[in-house]
């Protein structure tokens, strides 16, 4: 909501180096909008796979929230 209010829109909030930030979604999507898009932190696609054991996922798990598995 807040970066709505501050006109950033086309982002999205983001974890960096432990702090709230946010990043445009080409950051995010990479140059592959279509889905289905290849994996790997390449030009196509900049999706990072999360290890069921991340501590981001224990967190999660921790406080309730459901991943669907």
């Amino acid at each position: 909501m807040e970066l709505a209010m501050e006109g950033k829109f086309g982002t999205i909030a983001v974890m960096k180096n432990g702090r709230l930030d946010y990043a445009t979604l080409e950051d995010v999507v990479g140059n592959n909008k279509e889905i289905g898009a290849v994996s790997g932190n390449t030009p196509e696609s900049n999706l990072r796979k999360v290890t069921m054991d991340d501590d981001l996922v224990k967190t999660a798990r921790d406080i309730g929230i459901c991943l669907g598995d």
